[in-house]
């Protein structure tokens, strides 16, 4: 089984990487598109954690795809 995730990555102001990654997400997103969304989640300053703002800048995005190969079923 193949699974695609969208891993958009932040650094919060104190250096910190953090990550939100998206399931099935839309293929071909182009650069502009996805820093574009990540510069607004970065500028809302919603995600703060004891006084941290979690998502304060961008640091990168990444299309990961996985394979998941059974071994046994029970």
């Amino acid at each position: 089984m193949n699974k695609q995730v969208l891993q958009l990555r932040f650094k919060d102001i104190n250096g910190k990487q953090h990550t939100i990654s998206i399931t099935n997400p839309k293929a071909g997103l182009t650069e502009s598109t996805v820093k574009k969304v990540m510069e607004d989640i970065a500028a809302s300053g919603l995600f703060v954690k004891d006084g941290v703002a979690l998502y304060a800048t961008i640091d990168g995005a990444s299309y990961v795809d996985t394979t998941t190969t059974k071994v046994f079923e029970a």
